[in-house]
């Protein structure tokens, strides 16, 4: 609500935009970006027409994370039909047979090639967001205007990274992007060089949310397309562990599983665990602990300890509340003296005998984390995927991947990772981070957590964490 308040009183004091404004808040991007994923991620689906550099306009509904069904008239105005389906195991193609359509879903018109997850909505959270919060630190940012985009008041951000960054294969040194006032969704985005010449671009048009598709819809799409002759019903297994011997085929294997993965994620509001931690602090491997933990984004954690010595301790960070503090209730001969402690999230008190401060906690961090060591090694050439193999944890049916990059390199977060996806989550369960030991001249454990008994979408409410929650001791 606030940074809704915020972007009306700058639409309406500034009618006739010119130079650009100042950054009276350094949060307000990042603000609006959060805003923007928690309304995507509770999306059910949207309908649009979509503009993508110099592809021709398409128009696209979309039903699920991973369904997308898109229609375009072709240069004899003839309107031309495309299904692509992002299954677990498969992913399905139904398209005209004079197109092709590659195995990302790449599909290639008037010598023009662009993939179709990438014309999504998506292509902001997965691409966009994440580059800009990997660079949050360096990047400079700006309001052009406040404007509006159709029928849309929206506000424009002029983001300016440090160094050009790869974007599509594209060196972009700025970005541009009109978010809608009401929801914080993009409504156009340009990316350009350091020269300021366009990159590329997308607009997402006429966009329309939650329209109320049936259920059935690609079903029925499906059922009906299958019987034309005019048209190709392909599909291609994602994962086939025989052919992950190859090592080029491993390292797309770990990009598809960690890009599935944040995808996956993003559509989760909460969950509970188990939650099993292994850490090193100063060079000493600390015994595991177990905690029940309730998650809920953007950013509210209930921790409680279940194991001697500090079985029964129970902590509430609830982001914006509390004074941002951390509430730890504690147990046994503590208790008579200090049963409730407030605690800085990033001080000695709260550090002590932990890896990461209480703000880096949650299996996002690991997966967002992962995922862009990935990603920036995959771009450097600097990821070696050691193996992909199959295994049960838990009677879970997992894939495994093993990863490496260069030993030294002191921009990963970790040099050696062995990740266990649940194979009908995709998610991780469990994963293991080594780092490079040069007096010991090998990989050291440094943390190691582990995720029983997940339940996602719970619907929590500010109850949950709530220090005053009746069925809590603080």
């Amino acid at each position: 609500m606030l940074i809704r308040i915020i972007f009306l009183i700058l639409l309406f004091a500034q009618s006739v935009p010119a130079e650009p404004l100042e950054n009276n808040s350094d949060q307000l991007l990042w603000k609006a970006f959060e805003e923007s994923k928690s309304f995507f991620s509770n999306l059910k689906d949207y309908n649009c027409r979509i503009k993508k550099g110099n592809f021709p306009k398409v128009e696209m509904t979309y039903a699920t994370p991973d369904q997308f069904y898109l229609k375009f008239k072709d240069n004899l105005n003839t309107t031309q039909e495309f299904i692509f389906i992002d299954g677990m195991e498969y992913r399905q193609f139904i398209y005209p047979k004079k197109y092709k359509i590659s195995g990302d879903g790449s599909l290639t018109y008037n010598g023009l090639t662009v993939s179709i997850p990438s014309m999504s909505l998506d292509f902001f959270y997965k691409t966009v967001v994440p580059v800009c919060e990997k660079n949050k630190t360096t990047l400079k940012w700006s309001i052009t205007k406040t404007d509006t985009v159709g029928d849309l008041p929206s506000t424009e951000f002029k983001i300016v990274f440090d160094k050009p960054v790869n974007i599509e294969k594209k060196l972009v040194k700025i970005i541009v992007v009109s978010l809608a006032t009401s929801n914080s969704i993009p409504l156009n985005i340009s990316m350009l060089d350091e020269n300021e010449n366009l990159v590329n671009s997308i607009s997402y048009i006429d966009l329309q949310t939650d329209t109320g598709l049936p259920n059935d819809f690609f079903e029925g799409k499906i059922s009906q397309k299958k019987t034309d002759e005019k048209v190709i019903c392909e599909d291609i297994k994602k994962w086939d562990l025989a052919s992950l011997e190859d090592h080029d085929k491993r390292i797309q294997f770990t990009k598809n599983i960690a890009r599935t993965a944040l995808r996956r994620f993003s559509r989760i509001d909460d969950y509970s665990t188990i939650f099993i931690r292994k850490e090193r602090i100063k060079n000493k491997l600390q015994k595991p602990e177990r905690f029940f933990i309730k998650f809920r984004k953007p950013f509210d954690l209930y921790m409680k300890w279940l194991d001697k010595p500090n079985k029964g301790w129970e902590l509430i960070y609830s982001r914006g509340r509390y004074n941002n503090k951390v509430i730890v209730h504690v147990t046994g001969l503590a208790n008579l003296f200090l049963p409730t402690l407030e605690l800085d999230p990033t001080g000695n008190i709260a550090m002590m005998n932990n890896r990461h401060s209480i703000v880096e906690f949650g299996l996002g961090y690991v997966i967002e984390n992962y995922y862009r060591d990935v990603k920036t090694a995959t771009e450097k050439n600097e990821l070696t995927v050691k193996s992909v193999r199959e295994e049960t944890l838990d009677d879970n049916k997992c894939w495994v991947v093993e990863t490496e990059v260069p030993k030294q390199s002191k921009k990963y977060y970790c040099g050696k990772a062995i990740v266990y996806f649940d194979k009908k989550l995709l998610i991780p369960i469990k994963t293991v981070f080594y780092e490079w030991d040069a007096n010991k001249n090998d990989f050291v454990l440094i943390e190691e957590y582990t995720y029983k008994s997940l339940s996602f979408n719970n619907h929590f409410t500010d109850e949950d964490f709530d220090r005053n929650n009746k069925k809590y001791g603080f």
